[in-house]
């Protein structure tokens, strides 16, 4: 029988909670964290995470996270914040891995094998023919960029309300080179076919010194192919280690299928229970990427999640498209996918660093796109058996947050409703996870700690106005919504990546 966790009268005791006179979310200390993850996790367990043996001499198997750890299988609660602004529904799965110890492991960033890719290609992609993205613009291209971006700050003082001055100055940059470059640039561009070999792709980079406009480039090896109907994708990126002035770049695409069965803008969910398709049922989806990940080599990899677009399902009923995610596992553990990247603090144009991620767009017919980003090495262990705080003690803490940082941040008194605010908020959390996640060492860029965290995923419902309009809009937040270190309770930071 299932065990569920409820919380009753949730809003109450949220109001009734007192100013805590320390901390309810601890400091981020790297190595006190450490020292945290190696220590015995509960009084009554000082045996856990040590060698045992049975009278016989025969070793006695730890027991199961969710059995060490007193884990439900599910988790329901809901509160009302926010003079009922801010609504919090949690009624999740609570997924844990099927392993008696978690590691604490290093990384580092990765490059892909040519050869590897090459074939990966072949086999992915078969005889369809694709081609480069095309990165050198013609003069219609920047013309209509010109445009774009002139009429976007026609009116500066709006734009500087809503997006700061410093990003204005960097959009008349952006304006001054490209009429620098219209002169030469070329009125078309052939294109050029793609046979899965990495190549330098750049990524331009426009900062602005007063009025001077500064490029910066580095280079990037990896592959973005699409066929010239836009059906198929094929997209990988990395790092090439020997790029100019040593700088290390990474990219993240977020892309969906763009033919008439996939429209370029749709929103994808979490297939729901009980989900029925008869032409290409969401569980032929996910064998079909398992099938591919172990012809593929690919064997440290897992799906993670599989999401649909419901208006693409009731448009188009017999050829369903969906999203697979997938991570890299370690020691059966997966990691948490994350489309965002972490960038120095000191230096907000410099060397980023994407978290390792890969998606599949899965048809009936085969793949319709394929990425992978940011691929990482898994180095040494620095902890065997990390030991967690107990499940309640997180989502004592996920709580607290919720209510003091998303609710109490809205702003209920003085909404800008000319030019934008956030009325109302609600998030429905349908899946409470724990893997290992990426945090950055103090000082270190090239490599970094995967460490245990639990996240939580579901849809989001904003009430947005603008210009005194109000509309909806409901997105399933693929990214986490809160990250808690499973360790010691502190809150990371995707962006910052600690």
């Amino acid at each position: 029988m299932k065990r569920m966790f409820c919380m009753i009268l949730l809003v109450l005791l949220l109001a009734c909670v007192p100013t805590p006179e320390e901390d309810v979310v601890p400091q981020k200390d790297t190595v006190a964290m450490l020292e945290m993850a190696k220590s015995t996790p509960l009084p009554d367990e000082s045996t856990v995470g040590v060698d045992q043996t049975s009278g016989e001499g025969q070793p006695v198997p730890l027991p199961l996270i969710r059995e060490r750890y007193a884990i439900p299988e599910t988790y329901r609660t809901s509160a009302e914040l926010a003079e009922g602004h801010f609504i919090l529904n949690v009624d999740a799965e609570v997924l844990v891995p099927d392993v008696s110890a978690i590691p604490i492991v290093r990384i580092e960033r990765d490059n892909f094998d040519p050869a590897f890719i090459r074939a990966l290609f072949q086999n992915l992609c078969g005889d369809a023919e694709l081609y480069y993205l095309n990165r050198t613009y013609t003069k219609t291209q920047i013309a209509d960029r010109i445009k774009y971006l002139s009429e976007k700050i026609s009116d500066e003082q709006a734009y500087i309300k809503e997006y700061g001055e410093e990003h204005l100055a960097y959009t008349k940059s952006e304006i001054e080179q490209l009429k620098a470059n219209y002169a030469d640039a070329p009125d078309s561009v052939e294109d050029v076919r793609c046979y899965g070999e990495l190549c330098p792709m750049a990524d331009n980079y426009l900062t602005s010194d007063g009025n001077k406009p500064v490029s910066r480039e580095t280079t990037v090896m990896g592959i973005t192919a699409y066929t010239k109907t836009m059906d198929r994708h094929f997209i990988v990126k990395n790092a090439e280690p020997d790029s100019p002035a040593g700088k290390r770049t990474f990219g993240t695409y977020l892309m969906y299928g763009t033919n008439k069965s996939y429209p370029d803008r749709v929103f994808y969910f979490r297939v729901p229970k009980g989900f029925r398709n008869d032409a290409y049922a969401p569980e032929k989806a996910e064998a079909d990427v398992n099938a591919i990940l172990m012809q593929n080599g690919l064997e440290d990899f897992a799906v993670s999640m599989i999401l649909y677009a419901p208006q693409q399902v009731e448009e188009h009923p017999d050829d369903p498209v969906y999203w697979v995610h997938c991570v890299r596992t370690v020691r059966s553990v997966k990691t948490a996918f994350n489309t965002d990247m972490t960038a120095d603090p000191e230096d907000m144009f410099g060397p980023a660093w994407g978290y390792e991620n890969m998606s599949f767009w899965m048809t009936r017919d085969g793949i319709v796109n394929f990425e992978w980003h940011a691929p990482v090495k898994v180095c040494d262990t620095v902890v065997e058996n990390a030991t967690l705080l107990p499940f309640e003690k997180i989502m004592e803490r996920y709580l607290w947050i919720v209510n003091t940082k998303y609710a109490a941040n809205m702003n209920l008194k003085n909404p800008d409703l000319k030019y934008g605010a956030t009325t109302k908020n609600r998030y429905d959390i349908d899946r409470i996870e724990l893997t290992l996640q990426r945090i950055q060492e103090p000082n270190e860029w090239d490599s970094a700690l995967l460490v245990p965290v639990w996240n939580f995923y579901g849809v989001n419902t904003r009430t947005e106005v603008e210009d005194y309009k109000e509309y909806e809009i409901v997105e399933y937040c693929c990214n986490s919504m809160i990250s808690i270190n499973a360790i010691d309770g502190s809150i990371i930071d995707p962006w910052k990546g600690y």
